[in-house]
């Protein structure tokens, strides 16, 4: 369904009572956008609204049940309220807003959910947007964001407020915005529960414009913000700005080269330069009363200091600092604290001297990111932020990876490369293991050579193993792209490994004692065969059962997948599939195509509308893909489909002729004489098309003949007297049109 230029709403659906109201494949121009409302269980999909005038898409008062919105977008947007606006409504659990994008929207904002309920908000951006990207108010709960991304927003990046709760943001980004990344902000009815797990924030703010930008912040009567493994770095003002009567925690965070050297402190702007943590006179929470605690956290560069707290916060231990790294630009800046009239610089030892809880971390340090320059806020191996943190009940870091023992200050658990011993096998990179167990050369077999060797794991009790990046090669140079392990230990067989010095992009046949399969599993394999990266590395997971087992690695030269063509269905007027052994003919401006092959898993399909890449999808874990395809009125061209295993590897190609015969047929001539004898009155006509006409239908007497020839010869059955006739044509595709008038029957 396609459609432009509507001065109203582009497609209005008020439908009290209704429900299970599905709307797909529509492309939508202009007008005021969707405005559905009054409606119980709603499903969009591929649904597209470009240059929405008030909204472009406006769910909203009583729509309930189980929404489910995928694939929606919205370009262009320029009307008073926001691009996506949800509104009103008590979804059932499940519901979800994912794989959809707002860009270039210069309304009020982008994406607005307002008294909202059990929604999933997920894969979703918002790019170049007037306003905020993300916004959730008016008492709206138990709401997830999920891998959302909000670029160059001119205000905020994502927004809770009015009453919020229940709101968990989880690897959301916001960038580039002109005001804070993130933030909480109520003035009446206390937002509360929010939570920020391994999420970013950067250069939020405009100097050039003294608009000040933190990167998460909190404002007014707020309480339980909580913020893991976050990462605040290169915004105009503070990486953690947590002001008025709020509370709750920063544990595992950065902080890094916020507000920066902007002259304008001093200047009217001193609010603005906070720095990196920032804490206002307020206090504590009066609903809850814990105030903020800040744990395993990284203090670095920022500008005029890493910390500003109030001496009332201090006093009465509204805030706890504890087991945090801070590197200074100003060692005699470290913080101040000021009653908002006077600000007094301290140092490190004045700030234990305050009453603060005595940091336990190591004080005033470099944290030794490995670079700053590209934003790598991962530790090197000389960091004194290693293992030096304390319990905060966390078990994953931001990249995934496990904690061990005490926990590292940061964001990143460092992930230490094994130091070689000189009975060990040589490795083309780190090998990364914890504790004392090492990889070890295993003594040649009677009468073998070391061109025998292999790597085996030593019985331990520790499981607590890593992936090994591991290249084996024997006394004449060449690589032996064999090894073995063997443990007693429960769960070693699970362990994740990474084959190196491979040639980049090739195909490898992985096998563990001399059987392909199931075993062999990853992002870079599936049953055994695998692709090497760029860096000419493999990883998997090996999940059989064996205590001793050999993996072995041979090139791939060729796929074995067989996968059948794609299956291009149309149906024509009678409801029956045209044959594709020519030129396709199809009144239909749509046409599906579908496959399923089992070696088509997770593999990529691309279709062509003449020989111009058109779409690409993906096919299921199963290998099934189906994609209806718009084709427009009076398409004439080929459609061409790739079909691509998930290693990139062509498994077959198939194209079509098609051709959009929209044309009615027309009768040139319809001629009925006033009298009509039966068994002699032969009743004629003439029609054409712009093909061909394929047959007639006619209705007389209460009984439907059917003729390929444009004559008709009156029936013995039809009934005397007056009867009405009609004479209904119909083309090769299945347009029609049709004739009528009266005849007198003896």
């Amino acid at each position: 369904m396609t459609g432009s230029g509507s001065k109203q709403e582009t497609i209005y659906f008020y439908g009290t009572g209704s429900s299970n109201i599905v709307i797909t494949n529509s492309d939508m121009i202009g007008g005021r956008g969707w405005n559905i409302s009054n409606i119980q269980n709603l499903i969009l999909t591929s649904d597209s609204q470009a240059s929405g005038t008030a909204y472009s898409f406006y769910i909203h008062d009583s729509v309930t049940g189980l929404v489910l919105v995928d694939e929606i977008t919205s370009t262009n947007h320029s009307g008073a309220n926001a691009a996506i606006w949800l509104l009103n409504g008590a979804y059932t659990a499940g519901s979800y807003l994912k794989n959809s994008s707002v860009t270039g929207s210069n309304g009020a904002g982008s994406i607005y959910l307002d008294g909202i309920s059990n929604l999933d908000v997920s894969d979703t951006s918002v790019t170049n947007s007037t306003g905020t990207g993300f916004l959730v108010r008016n008492t709206s709960h138990d709401i997830t964001f999920t891998n959302c991304t909000s670029t160059n927003s001119t205000s905020y990046g994502f927004w809770a407020q009015n009453g919020s709760y229940n709101v968990a943001y989880d690897h959301c980004r916001a960038t580039g915005g002109g005001s804070d990344g993130f933030g909480v902000i109520d003035s009446s009815g206390v937002s509360h529960d929010i939570t920020y797990n391994y999420c970013i924030s950067d250069n939020n703010g405009n100097k050039a414009s003294t608009s000040d930008g933190d990167g998460f912040t909190s404002h007014l009567n707020n309480y339980n913000i909580f913020f893991n493994y976050c990462i605040s770095y290169n915004n105009t003002s503070a990486g953690y700005a947590m002001w008025g009567t709020s509370s709750g925690h920063i544990y595992n965070s950065i902080a890094h080269n916020n507000a920066g050297n902007w002259s304008l402190e001093g200047g009217g702007k001193l609010d603005q330069v906070r720095g990196g943590f920032a804490f206002s006179l307020s206090g504590s929470n009066p609903t809850v009363g814990t105030g903020w605690s800040v744990k395993n956290s990284i203090g670095s560069n920022n500008y005029p200091r890493e910390i500003r707290q109030s001496s009332g916060d201090h006093t009465n231990h509204w805030s706890i600092f504890d087991y945090n790294l801070y590197n200074p630009a100003d060692i005699n800046r470290f913080a101040s604290i000021d009653d908002g009239v006077t600000n007094n610089d301290i140092n490190y030892s004045n700030w234990i001297g305050y009453g603060i809880d005595d940091e336990h971390g190591p004080e005033n340090s470099n944290p030794l990111f490995i670079n700053t320059a590209i934003s790598n806020f991962q530790l090197q191996s000389t960091s004194p932020a290693i293992d030096a943190g304390t319990d905060v009940s966390l078990t994953s870091d931001y990249a995934g990876n496990p904690i061990y023992g005490a926990p590292d200050i940061g964001a990143y658990e460092y992930q230490p490369p094994h130091t070689m011993g000189d009975d060990e096998v040589t490795t083309s990179a780190a090998v990364r293991v914890y504790g004392d167990e090492k990889f070890r050369n295993k003594t040649a077999p009677a009468g073998g050579t070391t061109a025998d060797l292999s790597i085996t794991i030593p019985d331990t009790d520790r499981t607590e193993w890593l992936d090994a990046e591991i290249s084996v090669w024997n006394n004449t140079g060449t690589r032996k792209k064999t090894w073995t392990e063997s443990s007693s230990v429960s769960g070693l067989t699970n362990t994740v490994h990474t084959i190196g010095d491979l040639d980049a992009n090739k195909y490898y046949n992985v096998s563990v004692d001399d059987t392909l399969g199931q075993n062999i599993q990853g992002d870079d394999c599936t049953n055994g065969i695998c692709k090497a990266n760029a860096q000419g590395k493999i990883t998997f997971t090996y999940t059989g059962t064996y205590s001793e087992h050999e993996f072995n690695v041979e090139e791939k030269t060729t796929s074995s997948a067989k996968a059948e063509k794609p299956k291009i269905e149309i149906k024509n007027q009678d409801d029956k599939k045209v044959k594709k052994d020519k030129t396709i003919e199809t009144k239909e401006e749509r046409m599906t195509l579908k496959g399923e092959d089992q070696d088509l898993a997770s593999g990529t399909i691309k279709i062509y509308k003449n020989n111009k890449l058109w779409k690409t999808i993906t096919a299921t874990a199963s290998g099934v893909w189906k994609k209806t395809l718009k084709l427009g009125d009076s398409f004439s061209g080929w459609i061409k489909v790739r079909q691509y295993d998930k290693y990139g590897i062509l498994l077959s190609t198939d194209k079509a002729k098609i051709e959009v015969d929209n044309e009615k047929p027309k009768f040139t001539s319809f001629d009925l004489p006033w009298r009509a004898t039966r068994e002699i009155t032969k009743l004629t006509w003439e029609a054409k098309d712009n093909e061909n006409v394929k047959k007639y239908k006619i209705y007389l007497g209460g009984r439907i003949y059917q003729t390929k020839f444009n004559s008709f010869q009156i029936p013995r059955e039809v009934p005397t007297g007056l009867q009405k006739i009609k004479v209904r044509v119909y083309d090769e595709v299945g347009n029609t049109n049709i004739k009528e008038g009266y005849i007198w029957v003896k």
